[in-house]
């Protein structure tokens, strides 16, 4: 591939990724979530009991910016907020019953889209996209 269609394909992805988000984004809002509340509430699943540090480190955000996505979620009984057992200036972060319904719901949601979005491809390129986004995944993350 020669350097212009590379930096066109480069483009295009470019110009992919905010319509991709704005699509998810549509999808998520049918369950009265964000996506960045879903992936909070994600990330306070994976672990049980998250710190605002892992779940900051999940979100790639900073502490204050998590700071603010977990008081909305916890002022709308998503989660809740106790004592860390060991750390008395930490607090842990864990899902209510009604923050793992939400979960659950959103996750659900979201990945009805993700299909819907993958349907329009044929067996051969969802086969080809599986390859490409682990070879990206690797170059992001540094992975072998």
């Amino acid at each position: 591939m020669s350097e212009p269609e590379l930096k066109t394909l480069a483009e295009q992805f470019d110009a992919f990724v905010p319509n991709y988000a704005g699509y998810m984004k549509s999808c998520i809002a049918s369950v009265h979530l964000t996506l960045t509340q879903l992936n909070a509430l994600c990330a306070v699943d994976k672990h049980a009991e998250a710190s605002m540090s892992e779940i900051a480190k999940a979100l790639r955000l900073t502490p204050y910016a998590v700071t603010k996505i977990v008081d909305a979620l916890e002022k709308d009984t998503l989660v809740e907020r106790k004592p860390h057992p060991a750390d008395r200036r930490s607090v842990l972060v864990q899902l209510t019953e009604v923050g793992k319904e939400f979960l659950a719901a959103g996750i659900e949601t979201r990945m009805d889209a993700l299909e819907r979005m993958l349907s329009v491809l044929s067996v051969d390129e969802r086969r080809q996209l599986d390859q490409i986004l682990k070879k990206m995944d690797r170059q992001i993350t540094g992975d072998p």
